[in-house]
């Protein structure tokens, strides 16, 4: 079984480290052509568009994995369809809904919500690509409950290559009309490349031969099982996507309180979550990508009641999660300030990326505990934790951020992450003893971080002083000191496989 998962792991992985990449260059592009206040725009609107995905996408997707690996468990293929059609249903029909009360009311939402007009034509755009997400956001999760990654990594490619690619069209035929680009360009991306990922996903349900007509099995007590596990997730997802399009609006407000001016607070807004945060995410696509595979697993191994395999299924995941976390710290705060530089020409981001850099260890280990409590039906636990570390930290920018700036926004994240953590860590071990041992989970990640970034310095002056090019000195030395971190990563897992 840790075959699977780290099979499923690897290809995910790489789907999402091919995905960030793209991203990444996307976002430069984006960037250098809509500037840093149409940055800020295209971030504000995206609370609102996680609140539609929360409603109708996140908790049904989650519901369809699990439900579907405890009937590919048992071989009901019936079950499995009908799993399907039912989180299907009842997410496209939110979807569609909530798709067309951000439509119609989005002007009302850009002014009286989100404090700038500007906003409208962004909300009705970006609107369309919501049932579009929402069908292959379920059929993702019917492949990944059977543990076949690859479909969902496929899924995962198609979108930003297709986004960036009719963007990038876009852009220079607007260019060649001599017209300026806005960031309304930007959420048409999200719907072409949302649409060809559905398509898909369409195209690759359309060889399970028998799905189409197939009928309903214990159609009754099935819905209403999906429906006591969603309900929970959907509220967590909402809970945070409302409190983030809240903060969506509270940051600029608070920012202006502490004496920018309206361009500026947009600015800053834009800076810290449409560059750095990119940043501190990428290697949550490794992590990312373990939870998805370990959700599932952990279904299934309640299922048959064994819960030593969880503890010891979570004591591994915990180990090498930290270990990645500890290392991303290392390394964000020592070349922060560069990679701000570099990518963004941006002195704040390369700041925000080495504040936010303390986030890395909490992050990564908390998507994969959120995963495994909700792999056991504790989407209860989840919801208490996630809220009550939310509020932590909006009370940070409500009451900091207006005195000392962007800085007790940053406090806040690390404050409610590290909150939510700990809570996670106590629910888990409640009802699932797992190994911990210091030497193996702290003190030799930070030793093997430690070295990797004195090597890794080491090489960045001899680059230097042979005149590199200090984009590719730098580079060049994180690669070194990231591969020797990487080694010791791949030694240590072939003892646990």
């Amino acid at each position: 079984m840790k075959n699977q998962i780290i099979k499923g792991t690897f290809i995910l992985s790489a789907a999402g480290i091919i995905t960030r990449i793209i991203g990444f260059y996307y976002r430069i592009f984006l960037s250098r052509t809509i500037g840093a206040t149409g940055m800020g725009l295209y971030q504000m609107i995206f609370p609102v568009f996680g609140l539609c995905h929360s409603f109708a996408i996140m908790g049904i997707q989650t519901t369809i994995s699990r439900f579907t690996s405890i009937r590919y468990s048992m071989n009901d293929r019936k079950g499995m369809f009908t799993v399907l059609k039912i989180g299907l249903f009842f997410s496209v029909v939110l979807s569609a809904l909530s798709a067309a009360v951000v439509y119609f009311s989005s002007d009302f939402i850009a002014v009286h919500l989100l404090d700038d007009a500007r906003c409208g034509i962004l909300l009705r755009v970006i609107s369309f690509s919501v049932p579009a997400c929402a069908i292959h956001a379920c059929i993702c999760g019917y492949y990944l409950g059977q543990k076949k990654a690859s479909v969902s990594a496929w899924c995962q490619m198609i979108e930003p290559v297709v986004r960036v690619g009719g963007i990038y069209i876009l852009a220079r035929v607007i260019i060649s009309k001599g017209m300026d680009i806005s960031p309304v360009i930007a959420c048409i991306g999200m719907i072409i490349g949302e649409v060809a990922s559905t398509l898909l996903s369409l195209c690759i349900l359309s060889t399970e031969s028998g799905f189409l007509f197939s009928k309903l099995t214990n159609a009754k007590n099935t819905a209403k099982e999906m429906f006591f596990m969603t309900y929970p997730l959907t509220l967590n997802k909402l809970a945070s996507s409302f409190l983030m399009a809240f903060e969506a609006v509270v940051i600029p407000v608070s920012l202006k309180k502490a004496g920018l001016s309206d361009d500026n607070a947009v600015s800053v807004y834009g800076t810290l979550t449409g560059m750095a945060m990119p940043f501190i995410m990428f290697p949550a696509t490794i992590t990312g990508s373990v939870s998805s595979m370990v959700m599932p697993s952990v279904a299934e191994y309640q299922s048959k009641g064994d819960y030593a395999r969880i503890g010891s299924t979570t004591s591994t995941i915990m180990k090498y999660c930290l270990s990645i976390g500890i290392f991303c710290t290392g390394y964000f705060y020592i070349y922060g300030m560069r990679l701000g530089e570099i990518f963004f020409h941006s002195s704040d981001a390369g700041l925000f990326i080495s504040i936010l850099a303390w986030l890395c260890p909490c992050m990564y280990i908390n998507v994969t505990l959120s995963s495994i409590l909700n792999g056991m039906g504790k989407t209860k636990t989840t919801f208490f934790n996630g809220i009550i570390s939310t509020f932590v930290r909006l009370g940070f920018i409500i009451f900091l951020v207006p005195v000392i700036g962007i800085k007790g926004c940053l406090m806040g994240v690390l404050a409610g992450q590290i909150l939510c953590t700990v809570l996670d860590i106590i629910a888990v071990y409640k009802r699932v003893h797992f190994k911990y041992e210091t030497f193996e989970y702290i003190i030799r990640p930070l030793f093997m971080t430690l070295l990797s970034l004195g090597i890794s310095l080491a090489f960045l002056g001899v680059f230097e002083k042979y005149s590199f090019n200090g984009t590719l000195a730098t580079l060049l030395s994180m690669v070194s000191g990231g591969l020797i971190f990487l080694a010791y990563i791949l030694i240590n897992a072939k003892k646990d496989i």
